[in-house]
């Protein structure tokens, strides 16, 4: 049933161009006035220079007018000046003077061809302007139709389509909103200005138009004595929701267009949003498959195998005890040691990935000399030894405890992948307002499609003929950790000051704030 209830004040029109395509004075009293204005005040001075001006140059002279005025003002104001004009004309000019009547009859002929030259020329140069107006309206349409769809390519979410798709609107016709479909209604998405949402009618009008997929309100068959007008969303996949505008009249044809121009546009902009969002959603989805895939891989193994090491050597301490001498037991004690060693830096990695990625890293930015945390770290990692350093910046600003892993993540990983008789260097150099603290091995490398995977979890480089051992958690801890202190973190292979004849080698760069 319609909605019954005083219509609101029309709106004052937006920046838009559209709505003056009938140009200044259509219709308007101030162009009569205007007009009467001239033809006194050309009357006037025909009167006193009458002498000067003859009769029948002043007809000319108000021919011009009446063309001025209808190019100006329209063709309703240059009829009026071509009728006041001819009245004028005979009772100023003709003789008797101040009288309406004509006694010579060529000034009939006269008074005839004026009125119709008159209004000709007011008829004609109307035209000409309102055939210009409308040219002009088609350009701004263009213009508003090329402006939409360069902010539409740049909007990234469907909320951002929408609301460029409402401030379009609005800038056309002073008003305009963005209703979606949804399995409970029509449902109000976006609106400017925002300030004046729409009523009851508007909303009469949306549900109108999705349901008959025809524009609806002012202007149109339906609805038409609704101050609203209603253009559906039509997509692809069928009618997606509403754009309703509220303009001060019934649209123009090229302001229509444009409308219509942009509610399809908008109709592709929502779908392709809608797209987007599913497929990011769809990714999204196969990347925590992934993730799960690789985490039950990862613990199937790196737990699994120091578990069976630990429950052998457990099993043979308790059946075969008394029987072994001092050094079995010492090696089955010490095989146990290192394999629950190795389970608690797994779980340890994976608390740590999952704390920076949860954003539950808590960071102390402090002055961290460089050599003390650089001799922890190679103190917790067997086979650093022999380690060239070489510091040329000696204090960096981080939480010490973070670097301090960093370095042991870094270490672990060249120890290996390098030669036993080779050396892994560490330097610091400082770089502006940074320090570069680089981890140097002589290893087998990464391939260069590799190098930009190698920080991520659960990722193993393959290095020659194997796939690397291990979690692939300790270079993606490193990243979290770096760029929670502030910093970066980057891979190189081969190494520049390697020989050519020998194995790549890896450097790992760290860079923090200098201190």
């Amino acid at each position: 049933m319609p909605i019954q209830h005083d219509a609101p004040e029309p709106q004052e029109p937006g920046p838009a161009a559209l709505h003056r395509a009938a140009g200044p004075g259509e219709n308007n009293w101030e162009a009569y006035l205007l007009s009467g204005a001239l033809l006194a005040v050309t009357t006037m001075l025909g009167t006193t220079l009458g002498r000067i001006i003859p009769p029948e140059a002043m007809g000319l002279i108000f021919t011009g007018l009446i063309a001025a005025m209808a190019s100006h003002a329209g063709r309703a104001a240059g009829l009026f000046t071509a009728l006041a004009a001819f009245l004028l004309w005979n009772f100023y000019f003709l003789p008797p003077l101040h009288t309406f009547s004509v006694a010579n009859p060529q000034d009939v002929v006269a008074l005839a061809v004026f009125l119709l030259v008159g209004l000709l020329t007011g008829q004609l140069a109307g035209r000409v302007r309102q055939e210009a107006a409308a040219a002009a309206a088609r350009v701004e349409a263009l213009r508003r139709v090329s402006v939409f769809a360069q902010r539409l390519s740049r909007a990234a979410t469907l909320t951002d389509v929408l609301n460029v798709a409402a401030e379009e609107a609005a800038a056309l016709v002073g008003q305009g909103a963005i209703w979606l479909a949804t399995p409970a209604g029509l449902q109000l998405e976006a609106c400017r200005p925002a300030e004046t949402p729409p009523d009851g009618i508007a909303l009469e009008a949306a549900r109108a138009c999705l349901e008959t997929g025809a524009e609806t309100g002012l202007g149109t068959r339906r609805l038409a004595a609704n101050n609203w007008r209603c253009l559906p969303l039509t997509g692809n996949a069928g009618r997606l929701g509403v754009l309703c505008v509220r303009p001060a009249a019934a649209p123009l044809a090229p302001q229509a267009q444009a409308l219509n121009a942009l509610a399809g546009q908008t109709a592709l902009a929502v779908e392709r949003a809608r797209l987007s969002l599913q497929a990011a959603c769809a990714q999204a989805q196969e990347d925590s498959q992934q993730l799960r895939n690789a985490l039950l891989s990862s613990l199937s193994h790196d737990l699994r195998t120091p578990l069976t090491s630990i429950r052998g050597a457990a099993e043979t301490l308790t059946q075969a005890g008394p029987a072994l001498d001092e050094a079995t037991r010492a090696d089955l004690l010490a095989s146990i040691t290192q394999d629950s060693a190795r389970m608690t830096r797994f779980l340890s990695n994976l608390m740590d990935v999952a704390r920076a990625e949860a954003g539950g890293l808590k960071v102390r930015q402090e002055r961290v000399r460089l050599e003390e945390v650089i001799e922890a770290a190679i103190s917790r990692v067997n086979g650093t030894l022999p380690t060239r350093l070489d510091l040329a910046a000696a204090h960096v600003r981080a939480d010490p405890g973070l670097l301090e892993q960093v370095l042991v993540n870094l270490l672990e990983n060249a120890v290996k992948y390098a030669p036993p008789d080779s050396h892994i260097r560490i330097s610091a150099s400082r770089r502006a307002e940074t320090v570069c603290l680089e981890v140097a091995d002589e290893g087998v490398g990464i391939a260069p499609e590799e190098l930009a995977a190698v920080f991520d979890s659960f990722f193993r480089a393959s290095r020659g003929d194997r796939v690397a051992p291990g979690t692939g958690l300790g270079l993606a801890i490193a990243k979290a950790f770096t760029e929670a202190m502030g910093g970066t973190i980057r891979a190189q292979s081969p190494r520049a000051d390697l020989p050519a004849d020998g194995l790549p080698g890896t450097i790992i760069a760290v860079e923090l704030p200098a201190a």
